[in-house]
């Protein structure tokens, strides 16, 4: 019964996990995060560098974790009420498929879960373990034009606790 718990916990999906890498925040100016370029399932890829003048919303996820994508629908739900289905212009919301090497599995991925957002992907892990740790997935990091890249948050989070770190979605 105990190895049935911690693997639930494990997987974050009944007992929601929230840890921390041990890494220190990262000033915008130190950091080499906002200039990482990844491939997406749109035509071209993501330069974060874009992103400096507002808050940006990094989830990285895994195409077979059921919190990942409960997460994920549960972000596009809120939009769908709050911004009738479109993304945010004040935060940029980025989602970072990891252990994808095909783009067809993160379009696959973004249409299962109705994300509009750019959906990312990385072949191995090492910038998810460079920015979250070794830990468990979802991980996200919100980063402030002001104060840089925060400690990540591991586990299950709601659109509404993230508006409380980069303010109002609009």
């Amino acid at each position: 019964m105990i190895w049935f718990v911690l693997l639930l916990s494990a997987c974050g999906e009944r007992f929601p996990i929230e840890r921390r890498s041990g890494r220190a925040a990262v000033n915008v100016e130190e950091g080499n995060f906002l200039s990482q370029v990844l491939p997406t399932t749109e035509s071209g890829p993501l330069d974060l560098a874009t992103f400096r003048n507002k808050p940006v919303v990094l989830v990285f996820a895994e195409e077979t974790c059921l919190t990942c994508l409960k997460e994920a629908k549960g972000f596009a739900a809120y939009l769908d009420r709050q911004l009738k289905g479109m993304p945010p212009r004040s935060v940029q919301l980025v989602h970072v498929l990891v252990g994808i090497d095909d783009p067809e599995f993160a379009k696959e991925w973004k249409r299962n879960t109705g994300v509009v957002w750019p959906v990312a992907y990385e072949p191995g892990v090492e910038l998810k373990n460079q920015l979250c740790g070794r830990g468990p997935l979802p991980c996200t990091l919100v980063q402030s034009p002001t104060k840089g890249l925060g400690e990540p948050h591991i586990g299950f989070i709601t659109a509404d606790e993230l508006i409380q770190t980069t303010g109002t979605w609009e």
